[in-house]
């Protein structure tokens, strides 16, 4: 397996499991949690020197550094968004993460990370006590106020938390007035107070509005557009101070509503959505009269896309975020030069190294000519076609050998 270019000392194996990806997925922006892991201790203290590649472990991968803590002799715990080509419904994807260069610049490119569909990607951090990033450059928030929404704990590190009138105001740049749309949030509702929205675009009767409605007993996900004024009530329920994954989509035929990765409404509407000068707000309307219909509880990672992302693609956006291991599986440290953990574990159980390599290679001629590398450890060591940890040693060996003919 070829490595990265000279610096980085260190890899791991991230495979992206295919078990809720139904159809295959083109330049998803996956979600990777590293967990405080000890094995990037051997990273900067500002995460700078990662970088993710390929299954060929050379070609570098647009990423996005949501959030970074450790590293420098410490666990890292961190929250990236990677960009694959293709995660495939049968095998799902493979991608490596570099790290270990004290040198590195930052790597990370995050509007490159979502695509030319996604017109607006907030984390929901604080970009400062005022504002949040939006993560596509284009359409950062400005709060009501300092504080107003407060930043919380998150469903993916931290996320706004409204208490009734606040809101996060997101301008009304062009890209927020798509003709067909998907509009994405995790939330964790408070107690009822009415009308709650989550997600609004213009005023009242303009654009669309993504909203939760309670109606005494149970809470709803309310769908409503300018030109029909049609309140769609998805009778799924969303259980208080728990968080759920919201989606409302249109494609220019159906307007959709999804919960927890299941389309739980759809509705024939054909058109075009029609829209006014408003701004796009968070957690208020901006229609221009009353209340605004706030919402009370935590708002995280929303997202607006100018298409109606595929049922596949929510899906797995879904459990990607939800599941505990987040649909992936890590392999093994690797190192470039020395594993010692690795040979300690294997090569002392099946073979005496200094032994071997003292009998089968004089070394104190130091010619390559003397020793044909690939075909000596294929047979001394039969490895070809076991497990990721032998391939591993196999590839530690031959540059080892190398270096001591250097």
């Amino acid at each position: 397996m070829s490595w990265l270019i000279s610096g980085w000392k260190y890899r791991k194996k991230i495979t992206v499991q295919d078990a809720y990806v139904d159809s295959d997925l083109a330049d998803f922006p996956a979600y990777v949690f590293i967990d405080a892991d000890a094995d990037f201790h051997e990273t900067r203290a500002d995460g700078h020197d990662i970088r993710f590649t390929l299954s060929d472990g050379k070609a570098l991968l647009k990423y996005e550094r949501e959030h970074w803590a450790g590293g420098n002799g410490s666990p890292a715990t961190a929250h990236f968004w990677v960009k694959v080509p293709s995660v495939l419904a049968s095998g799902g994807a493979v991608i490596y993460v570099y790290y270990g260069n004290p040198n590195a610049g930052d790597g990370q490119d995050a509007p490159n990370v979502w695509d030319a569909n996604f017109k607006g990607v907030w984390h929901m951090k604080d970009k400062t006590a005022s504002t949040i990033a939006d993560s596509t450059g284009v359409n950062d928030g400005t709060k009501k106020a300092a504080n107003e929404p407060l930043e919380a704990d998150g469903k993916v590190y931290k996320g706004q938390d409204f208490d009734g009138d606040d809101y996060a105001d997101c301008g009304n740049d062009e890209s927020l007035r798509p003709n067909y749309f998907t509009v994405v949030a995790w939330i964790k509702q408070d107690a009822p107070s009415g009308h709650d929205t989550i997600t609004v675009f213009s005023y009242y009767f303009d654009g669309y509005w993504c909203a939760t409605y309670f109606d005494g007993f149970t809470f709803y996900l309310k769908f409503t557009d300018g030109d029909d004024g049609d309140y769609n009530l998805a009778r799924g329920t969303l259980a208080i101070g728990k968080w759920h994954h919201v989606v409302f989509t249109y494609d220019g035929t159906h307007k959709r509503i999804y919960a927890d990765g299941k389309e739980i409404w759809s509705k024939e509407r054909p058109g075009i959505l029609s829209y006014s000068g408003a701004s796009l707000r968070l957690g208020k309307s901006s229609h221009a009269e009353g209340s605004g219909y706030p919402f009370t509880g935590i708002i995280d990672e929303v997202r607006i896309s100018d298409i109606a992302r595929t049922d596949a693609w929510l899906k797995f956006g879904y459990h990607n975020i939800n599941e505990a291991d987040n649909e992936i599986a890590w392999g093994i440290e690797e190192g470039i030069l020395y594993s010692e953990r690795l040979m300690d574990a294997y090569l002392e159980k099946k073979m005496n190294l200094s032994g071997l390599l003292e009998e089968k290679l004089n070394i104190s001629a130091k010619t390559e000519e003397k020793i044909n590398f690939s075909g000596f450890l294929d047979k001394q060591l039969d490895i070809s076609g076991k497990t990721e940890e032998a391939l591993a040693i196999k590839g530690v060996l031959r540059r080892t050998i190398k270096e001591e003919l250097t």
